[in-house]
């Protein structure tokens, strides 16, 4: 994983890389079959940690890989929007089941001697499987800005209220929904890992999509019924790596 190229990485027999001449923009075209889990990993590095990172990283994709581990997308963070926890890099990768990803992890090779190696490396790393119910299919533009946000419902159906309320301005800044999961699979490295209720990726046409969202007082007048209706959210703005 390159922390200063941009990533696009296909290994998965489904996944496309599609050339859009207009631009001379590459877009990924990820296509997801029924019964394949879909794992997004978000991580704060520790500040000496880089050669061991990289150790864990060469030897844990490779392991990995021997079990259909696919790299699909990395993305740095560009801004934490809303939360306390604070994260440098995600990532988007793919299994061909969940029973190839839970028989990886529990490999003696990689829970003896690489998982230990993960607190060491990074401040927080935080896990989260989707287990795809439903062919689907996403893709991801470079030229356009992205978001990600966990949530943890306080109240359901305020949520619903606050989400239907502010729909219209989401429609009016070009906002549209690319992923939205409940989770299957949470893990941190912080020992409140309670899994969140929803994780939602958003697609903006540029940068200041998210902070006009923020800022627009349609959002401001029902913020109440966002805080009634949330018991916790870490909403990150996500880049390409250059």
């Amino acid at each position: 994983m390159s922390g200063k190229t941009l990533y696009i990485k296909y290994f998965f027999s489904v996944c496309t890389l599609v050339f859009l001449c207009a631009g001379q923009a590459y877009a990924a075209h990820l296509e997801f079959k029924k019964g394949e889990r879909l794992t997004l990993v978000l991580v704060e590095d520790r500040e000496h940690g880089e050669e061991l990172r990289k150790h864990y990283l060469s030897k844990t994709f490779s392991m990995a890989e021997s079990y259909g581990f696919k790299p699909l997308q990395d993305f740095k963070v560009t801004k934490n929007l809303l939360g306390e926890d604070k994260m440098r890099a995600a990532g988007l990768y793919s299994w061909p089941s969940v029973e190839q990803s839970n028989a990886m992890r529990n490999y003696k090779n990689y829970t003896e001697y690489l998982k230990p190696l993960r607190p060491l490396v990074w401040q927080e790393m935080v896990v989260i499987d989707f287990d795809i119910k439903k062919s689907m299919a996403v893709d991801i533009y470079p030229e356009r800005s992205y978001t990600i946000a966990k949530v943890w419902f306080n109240d359901k159906k305020k949520y619903k209220q606050y989400y239907k309320e502010t729909q219209a301005l989401r429609d009016e800044l070009g906002s549209k929904i690319v992923l939205k999961f409940s989770v299957d699979e949470y893990s941190t490295l912080r020992k409140d890992n309670k899994s969140p209720d929803m994780v939602v990726m958003l697609e903006w046409p540029d940068e200041h999509g998210p902070e006009k969202y923020l800022e627009a007082s349609r959002f401001q007048e029902n913020l109440d019924l966002a805080n009634q209706g949330i018991e916790k959210i870490d909403w990150y703005q996500l880049g390409f790596w250059n």
